[in-house]
């Protein structure tokens, strides 16, 4: 399943690395016989985010997300594949 942003959503590599975990972690809801489909997920995962105030938290999620091991490579194989 692909999953594309929508609306005007801060699309930081942080931001989106920290979305796409919150999706992986849900992955135990679904098995081969109750595969994923947009309806499901939908409805079976929600993903909760920091908030300040009525706003999303985002200076949060990046001081988390470099906290994070791996995170500097992550960046690194981002940055090559925008280069290319």
């Amino acid at each position: 399943m692909i999953c594309k942003w929508k609306g005007d959503a801060k699309r930081s590599p942080a931001f989106c690395l920290y979305v796409c975990n919150a999706i992986s972690h849900n992955a135990w809801r679904f098995d081969y016989f109750r595969k994923s489909t947009l309806t499901r997920l939908l409805a079976d995962v929600r993903i909760r985010l920091p908030m300040k105030g009525h706003e999303i938290d985002y200076d949060f999620i990046e001081k988390e997300m470099r906290r994070t091991s791996g995170f500097t490579q992550l960046l690194e194989l981002i940055n090559e594949q925008n280069a290319t």
